[in-house]
């Protein structure tokens, strides 16, 4: 398993001028393009790794050869050593489209797929968002069920109008208490608006409950269950896409 510390150290060798702890992480998750000059030979080399692993490699790349897909979320899916950059490194999508950004809310998220859509088509939208929303500050959530219901509510709205096939992830629960309730309500609502729409809902939460999947800070995942979640997305999508 890479550790926080490896990964960290891994961005932050990619440049001198990387000193602080803070760049090093925006940069791990995919906001600092810059400094990743010098360190891209080995992300790569990890990302080919994982590739390797995932088994029915062929049978994706052929029933998805002619689709794009665009991923929409915070660093869960921006990580560098993430499912969404595992997913572009296997080349199964005719196109894969990252407007992940870390540090991402719903109202976010939202903003991103306004713009993004206002004249693209793509197959598939994947939308992963709602842990920011579900962190405690002050005693208070980023945002309550009901303001991230209308956000994901009106993102889901304008992606079916558009004819894409919207898949959303739930979110999983870090491992910091004082957020449970929080993220139960983000979840809630995404079953909400999953009801509405019809939509599919990966159930992240579910795939992890009871294994270590995350990071020391107790909220982003590991690069193995990373590698766990990219699989097992992609065999979902793989069987939702037979089936229809």
């Amino acid at each position: 398993m890479i550790s926080f510390a490896y990964r960290f150290n891994l961005y932050k060798s990619a440049a001198e001028n990387v000193k602080d702890e803070m760049t090093a992480i925006n940069a791990l998750f995919g906001d600092d393009l810059n400094i990743l000059t010098e360190s891209k030979k080995e992300i790569d080399e990890i990302l080919d790794n994982a590739v390797k692993k995932i088994t029915c490699l062929s049978a994706y790349k052929k029933a998805f050869c002619d689709k794009t897909i665009v991923f929409f979320g915070d660093s869960l899916t921006s990580d560098k050593l993430g499912y969404r950059s595992i997913i572009d490194k296997c080349e199964i999508f005719k196109e894969t489209v990252d407007r992940s950004v870390s540090g991402s809310s719903s109202s976010d998220c939202f903003k991103a797929i306004a713009r993004e859509i206002a004249d693209k088509r793509y197959d598939y939208a994947v939308i992963f968002i709602g842990t920011n929303d579900s962190m405690i500050f002050n005693g208070v959530p980023l945002a309550d069920g009901g303001i991230f219901y209308r956000y994901l509510r009106k993102a889901a709205e304008i992606l079916t109008e558009k004819g894409i096939k919207v898949k959303l992830f739930n979110v999983p629960f870090s491992e910091y208490n004082e957020s449970f309730e929080s993220t139960s309500e983000i979840n809630k609502a995404i079953k909400r608006v999953s009801d509405e729409f019809g939509l599919e809902v990966f159930d992240v939460n579910g795939f992890f409950k009871g294994k270590k999947c995350h990071e020391q800070d107790g909220i982003h995942l590991t690069p193995t269950a990373q590698l766990a979640l990219c699989e097992k997305f992609l065999k979902w999508l793989y069987i939702k896409n037979e089936k229809n």
